[in-house]
């Protein structure tokens, strides 16, 4: 990621802001080059918090879906699904969203760093495609507060892909790792509870 990458990212946001109607494709555009680590990371950042109404981390794991699917194909881009890219976002949320993002990449600026590459290319990614596969179905199911750690896993591994940083996938797949043994917990406890009840 350039020096200045974050700063190029605020002002098309401030063109974009004044336009109006802003959507979740407009600012996975903003990136410029549509990439799958871009994608992720737009979409993972919503998927941290838990949310009332329609789960939005339902939502935006079908886009992580579709983000899997293009790795594992060996693809860079991939088409969002019309719901998920259309989805109108209100300035509020849409300042909050890129401001996450801005600080998020201003950190990663300081200390992040080409490394490790054999763990981000064409034919690592492929693998990857099955943890992202993994990380997306845990953040789809219904589980309380089970977005967190998959989300946040993800979020580490779209840098990564951006910036070709294979110590991020590492700490990314920790992560994810954590995940599937809270998922694994909190599954065995509704079953235990299922069962005492029925018993």
């Amino acid at each position: 990621m350039e020096q200045d990458f974050s700063a190029e990212l605020s002002e098309k946001f401030e063109t974009l802001k004044q336009r109006g109607n802003i959507t979740m494709g407009d600012i996975i555009d903003l990136h410029g080059s549509g990439a799958l680590g871009a994608i992720l990371t737009v979409l993972s950042i919503p998927s941290l918090l838990p949310s009332t109404g329609i789960p939005i981390g339902s939502v935006m794991s079908i886009g992580m879906f579709a983000v899997a699917m293009a790795m594992m194909m060996g693809v860079d881009h991939v088409t969002l699904p019309a719901k998920l890219s259309g989805m109108a976002l209100s300035n509020s949320t849409a300042d909050k969203l890129v401001g996450t993002l801005l600080k998020f990449y201003r950190f990663l600026e300081r200390w992040s760093d080409v490394r490790l590459e054999f763990l981000v290319d064409h034919k690592a990614r492929q693998f990857l495609s099955i943890f992202v596969f993994i990380m997306a179905a845990i953040i789809f199911l219904p589980i309380p507060m089970g977005n967190t750690a998959p989300a946040f896993s993800l979020l580490l591994l779209g840098p990564a892909l951006l910036l070709r940083d294979g110590v991020l996938v590492i700490i990314s797949m920790v992560t994810g790792a954590l995940a599937l043994v809270v998922t694994y917990f909190v599954f065995s406890a509704g079953i235990w509870a299922v069962s005492s009840m029925i018993s």
